[in-house]
């Protein structure tokens, strides 16, 4: 084969990658890529055949009309930069096809691929452009070979007598191809590597939006009755979630927004006062009142038509790139705006009961006006009276209208329009049948009619398990409805979850193929430890890899001491050479292995809890030599503050900025040292 074939394949061969990067881009539609496609595959017979390139004044007027396009295209038509650009430079891509003459043709023709690539990373965040990443620089690298060899040959044989013609095709045979193959790998491990060590920065402005937000139901200011059973269907990914902690083991709610006003035939949220919600000492958001039992919840959310944050109830604490954070007199978290990209964010829930400070005015959750003049409201009234009578608290209540809505009515996604003139009044009283929010409806509004505060809440339930990655895959068909009632228990008055939809609402549990949760998890690493990697992320891979070269220090000198090393030692002469290389690669081969088994570790370990500090192990076992232990459900801080100790207090701090990474500085191991000493000094008065 000689360098002329070899030069097509390499060109059609990043055509490939060019027109699958084109396709990647978001809102440019198949019909587009198609075209390209085509276009591009017309060229084959037009080089292979050796056919008169373009003419010049062809080509200039070509230009010159795409140019225009991309303008129009740009301010008129996808209004989108990287969508027109995209078009632009597949556009003349294809044209470039038909004017392939030079060197500098075929290499300006792979520059537009890398460009169209740029315009694939700057649209999605799809694993699919790592491979192409791969393929480009494979193709790169050949390219670089093949046109440097064109080059030195063409050089090498100007003085003759007769043209150069062209390098023999023997010379990239298969070797070649190994070699090309080889750099390849070695030149993607050293970006791979690269991207780990290089400083993040938040780009702002610059993160990557999408267009193709996913439509998500239920979770604006108003819901119409019967909107969310519309996409319990749907098997789109909304988001996924790792929950840590024994709350894993529990069923879980992911609580999205409460709706407070009901006409009858939809929800609205009329509390539309928000504020922004307040940071703690670590930088994360203080969205409840802590308590014992909080879990915590990693959650990855695609881009979503909405502004609402979720959480499984009811969130304490958010943890995320979010300039600001708000919220609702319902408890419902927003954003200011909808993202329209990713969003990787930590949450912080109290499992049970939301406890409130103090008695507010519920009025609002008690509202029935719009029901009060339809001809059904007494009925509805006399049947939540009939299944509360005898019980005692609001509580007992509460669970009785639960049981009875969940004995009593049958889950169905088509339920059948009966006599009733509302929707509620057909669910209660004719078909007894409907999906969550039916249920949900019917019992906030019989609660409220024995005068019991209550809201309805929409958002989503724990979906597909990935037993690989530890996590949930959370679909648009999990989205459900639920009620939370304001009652009183041993804690005293608070809101508190109740769902009367049956067990059939919650659909029969079909385990995934081990093939697809295998897919799922490469795409859940890649977003995970490749899109969303922080600054964080690195800081903590830097303290790991620092870690285990100190200990392979240590454990180099404490083996040079030892006189078994020393004796093994005299074997080897100190000026010999395979002493020396011996010596290099065994280092070089631990050194090595240090390396990958930290980040082995790493990818292992990511979100796990940090190992705490030998400091605080100390301080903790110095108190318990005095009676006083730490309890299972304290956190540092709640601790701290029983222990009511200065000594203690600056210790639990240090702790805090070492532990979650809070300080722009390690805290001075003198003055933690000091510390040490003094409670030390305090525990024996």
């Amino acid at each position: 084969m000689n360098i002329s074939s070899y030069t097509i394949i390499l060109t059609y061969f990043m055509t490939a990658i060019g027109v699958t990067a084109i396709s990647l881009v978001e809102t440019i539609e198949p019909s587009f890529t198609a075209a390209i496609a085509t276009g591009a595959a017309f060229s084959v017979y037009f080089n292979v055949t050796k056919r008169p390139p373009i003419p010049k004044w062809l080509w200039n007027f070509l230009a010159v009309v795409l140019l225009v396009f991309f303008i129009a295209d740009y301010a008129y038509i996808s209004m989108s930069l990287i969508v027109s650009s995209a078009r632009f430079l597949a556009a003349i891509f294809v044209f470039k096809l038909f004017d392939l003459k030079t060197n500098r043709d075929y290499l300006m023709a792979y520059v537009l691929v890398f460009f169209e690539l740029l315009a694939a990373a700057a649209s999605t965040v799809s694993i699919m452009f790592f491979a192409l990443l791969s393929l480009f620089v494979v193709g790169g690298i050949w390219a670089m070979i093949i046109f440097n060899v064109k080059k030195d040959w063409q050089r090498a044989n100007c003085g003759g007598k007769t043209p150069p013609g062209e390098p023999p095709g023997a010379i990239f045979g298969l070797p070649f191809f190994f070699f090309v193959l080889a750099s390849s790998v070695a030149a993607v491990l050293t970006a791979f590597i690269m991207f780990f060590m290089m400083p993040r920065m938040e780009l702002g402005f610059f993160e990557r939006k999408t267009a193709n937000a996913i439509k998500v139901l239920g979770f604006s200011d108003k819901v119409d009755l019967g909107e969310i059973g519309a996409v319990k269907t749907d098997s789109t990914i909304v988001m996924r979630v790792e929950v840590k902690g024994e709350a894993s083991r529990e069923f879980m709610r992911l609580r999205g927004a409460a709706l407070e006003r009901y006409d009858g035939k939809s929800w609205t949220r009329t509390m539309k006062h928000i504020t922004s919600v307040k940071k703690d000492a670590l930088g994360r958001f203080e969205t409840g009142k802590k308590s014992k039992g909080m879990f915590e919840q990693n959650i990855l959310l695609e881009p979503l038509e909405t502004d609402v944050i979720f959480a499984a109830s009811f969130p304490a604490v958010i943890e995320g790139k979010f300039p600001v954070l708000m919220n609702d007199r319902s408890g419902s978290l927003f954003v200011p705006a909808p993202p329209y990209t990713r969003l990787e964010y930590k949450a912080w829930s109290s499992p049970g009961m939301r406890v409130e400070d103090s008695p507010r005015d519920m009025s609002s959750f008690l509202d029935v006006s719009a029901l009060s003049e339809d001809p059904s409201w007494g009925a509805i009234k006399r049947l939540a009276l009939e299944i509360t009578n005898g019980k005692g608290d609001d509580a007992a209540k509460a669970s009785a209208i639960e049981r009875y809505l969940k004995a009593n009515y049958r889950y169905t996604l088509n339920p059948e329009t009966g006599k009733g003139k509302i929707p509620l009044e057909d669910f209660l009283f004719y078909t007894k049948a409907g999906y969550c929010e039916h249920f949900a409806t019917a019992m906030t509004v019989m609660l409220r009619a024995v005068n019991i505060p209550s809201r309805l809440v929409t958002g989503f339930v724990q979906g597909d398990w990935n037993r690989l990655g530890g996590y949930f895959i959370i679909r648009q068909e999990n989205a459900h409805s639920w009620v939370e009632a304001y009652v009183k228990d041993a804690g005293g008055y608070g809101w508190t979850t109740l769902d009367p939809t049956p067990s059939a609402g919650f659909g029969s549990y079909t385990q995934p193929s081990t093939l697809s949760l295998y897919f799922d998890l490469i795409r859940w690493k890649w977003n995970r430890n490749v899109v969303h990697y922080t600054f964080s992320d690195q800081r903590k891979l830097a303290m790991v890899i620092e870690g285990r070269l100190h200990l392979f220090v240590s454990a180099l000198k404490n083996l040079y001491t030892t006189q078994a090393f020393r004796h093994a030692t005299q074997a080897f002469r100190p000026d010999s050479i395979r002493a020396k290389a011996l010596s290099y690669v065994a280092v070089s081969v631990v050194i090595a292995a240090a390396i990958f088994f930290a980040a082995l570790r790493l990818s292992r370990s990511k979100g796990k809890t940090a190992k705490t500090p030998l400091f605080y192990l100390e301080m903790q076992r110095m108190l318990r030599r005095k009676g006083i232990v730490r309890k299972t459900w304290e956190t540092p801080l709640e601790f701290s503050e029983r222990v009511d100790n200065s000594r203690v207090t600056e210790i639990t701090w240090a702790f805090q900025r070492i532990r979650y990474g809070g300080a722009a500085e390690t805290p001075s191991l003198d003055a933690i040292k000091k510390a040490l000493e003094g409670l030390k000094k305090d525990l024996r008065q």
